[in-house]
């Protein structure tokens, strides 16, 4: 085959979508941008013909593609997790960033557990007791742990036990649904001590609490109890349930001012300046 039908061939078996800007060379189709073929020729035993290839820049358009694809993907499957993890929606955006600087050495202590929770905590199924008054920062920072260990595509569950009360309740197979809590690799439940005080609720709690022991697993609880209340608790269904959680939890103190009721401040004085400001219009 002469030059000049080689080259009407290479023409005809353009790239869908080539540039008017390539070029022939060598009977071969180049890029413009990056000056690398476009077609290169294969031979099959006594057969050649001239095959469409990506040039360079279609190569790094590609991969720039497959990677935010894949980018895309890693998000989605991380948002999903979070939406299954995290029950609580308003804690999903909690993070150590925007952390408001109270409890700094429980914060600190936190990040040093999310971000090294695979390698130092969680072989030794080492968790963490955040004990307090009311609205002082304990279920933001085991947010912070979640949403930190999550997005390192780590399953964690952050739940109530009224809730895991209420999902338990009507199943008929429960060590199913107790296995599939466990899958986690982090189990955060928060506010203990606001449940049931009925025979059933707490031998439900000691059961969930009981298989993370046994499993060796972490486990982060939050709760408005005192240490001394969960040394010498009143009834020995609490103690079986606290003895486990003091065994394998560190215990943080969370103290200072209420941080919701400071907020509810701060909104009513913002309310109380728009209704004077409307007043006067």
């Amino acid at each position: 085959m002469n030059t000049s039908l080689k080259s009407i061939v290479s023409l005809c078996q353009q790239p869908q979508g080539a540039d008017s800007r390539d070029y022939l060379k060598d009977g071969l189709l180049f890029c413009h941008k990056c000056h690398t073929p476009k077609q290169v020729v294969v031979q099959f035993g006594p057969n050649v013909r001239t095959e469409n290839c990506n040039c360079e820049c279609a190569k790094l358009k590609w991969e720039d593609r497959k990677k935010q694809r894949e980018l895309r993907e890693r998000q989605h499957y991380h948002e999903n997790m979070r939406t299954r993890g995290i029950q609580d929606a308003a804690l999903r955006a909690c993070c150590f960033e925007q952390s408001d600087g109270s409890n700094p050495d429980n914060m600190a202590i936190a990040q040093i557990y999310a971000a090294t929770f695979m390698e130092d905590f969680y072989p030794h199924g080492s968790g963490l007791l955040l004990w307090g008054d009311v609205g002082t920062g304990k279920s933001y920072v085991a947010a912070c742990i979640a949403n930190a260990l999550i997005s390192q595509g780590i399953p964690t569950l952050m739940t109530s036990f009224t809730r895991i009360y209420n999902e338990l309740f009507p199943e008929l197979d429960k060590n199913k649904y107790i296995d599939a809590i466990n899958y986690n690799r982090l189990l955060i439940i928060d506010d203990l001590g606001v449940e049931q005080q009925k025979n059933f609720a707490l031998e439900n709690l000691f059961t969930v609490i009981d298989e993370r022991y046994k499993s060796n697993k972490p486990l982060i609880i939050t709760t408005n109890l005192t240490l001394e209340q969960m040394e010498h608790p009143a009834q020995m269904a609490h103690k079986r349930i606290y003895d486990r959680i003091l065994e394998k939890c560190t215990p943080l103190a969370f103290d200072g001012c209420n941080k919701r009721q400071e907020k509810r401040l701060v909104n009513f004085a913002a309310a109380r300046q728009q209704f004077a400001v409307a007043k006067r219009k």
